[in-house]
């Protein structure tokens, strides 16, 4: 199940808050929203909420957003973060981008915000300094094996090109293509291990798969008559409205039928 996404909005006026929520709506994004605009609710946001991003406007007069954007840059280095601007210099876009901000979107180009969003949470998907990460037990940081039951170490299993699940630092579970090799470095021997981001590709296939859903549904309910076939004239898909007109009772029993010999009062014309 995809993990509904929790944005954190820092807006003070109500009409720019449901502009952006209606592109958020607009792109059917999975998401629920809370929208402060103080530092006080903004900070208790952070801890409560536990937001996945934060999308701030630009020039709020009680609480700014360099300020927003320097206490996450200090307390949550790895939180993505988008500024939503009415106009924006290109030197002023460079200083956001220097200070850590991920991206900005001028509002008038509100369909790019769910690419950004997209885009953003990529690059921070299991990004930790270093010094956080050596040494620490591979499942204790990002995957979700128990304890003594490390597929490879434990349970000796071959992984190759192998999808799994990983967790981000977030504790949120992203699809991958693992492989694991042995290696020897001097006299020790070590686990080498390769991992391929499949959340583009898992997403792109939801995307067929709910066209190809809606496009089999349109087929089946369209007020005139569809068919696909062979070349030697059997039926591979068959909708209602055709049943019909040809006064069957249902489409399967036109799967029965041939084209050629059984649809077509001349056979030369199909």
């Amino acid at each position: 199940m995809q993990t509904q996404l929790r944005i954190l909005i820092l807006e003070d006026i109500q009409v720019e808050l449901e502009l952006l929520e209606y592109g958020l709506d607009k792109a059917q994004l999975n998401y629920q929203s809370r929208c402060v605009y103080t530092r006080e609710d903004f900070l208790k946001a952070l801890k409560v909420f536990n937001p996945h991003i934060i999308l701030s406007d630009f020039n709020m007069p009680q609480f700014t957003e360099i300020e927003a954007l320097s206490l996450v840059k200090k307390h949550y280095p790895f939180l993505p973060f988008i500024i939503i601007t009415g106009t924006l210099t290109e030197e002023r876009a460079v200083e956001f981008m220097k200070a850590g901000a991920d991206d900005y979107i001028i509002k008038d180009h509100l369909n790019r915000i769910v690419p950004a969003i997209h885009s953003a949470l990529d690059k921070k998907r299991i990004k930790a300094k270093r010094e956080t990460v050596i040494g620490k037990i591979c499942h204790q940081f990002i995957c979700p094996a128990e304890k003594d039951n490390c597929p490879v170490s434990d349970q000796h299993l071959t992984i190759d090109k192998s999808e799994r699940q990983l967790l981000n630092i977030n504790k949120e579970s992203i699809p991958v293509l693992k492989t694991v090799n042995t290696i020897r470095i001097g006299d020790k021997e070590l686990l080498l291990e390769t991992i391929i981001d499949l959340t583009e590709r898992k997403r792109a296939e939801k995307a067929i798969r709910k066209s190809e859903e809606k496009y089999r549904e349109i087929i089946t309910w369209a007020p005139i008559g569809i068919y696909q076939s062979t070349p030697d004239g059997k039926f591979i898909t068959v909708n209602n409205s055709l049943a019909g007109i040809l006064e069957y009772d249902n489409v399967e029993e036109l799967f029965k039928c041939n084209l050629g010999t059984d649809i077509y009062f001349n056979q030369e014309e199909w």
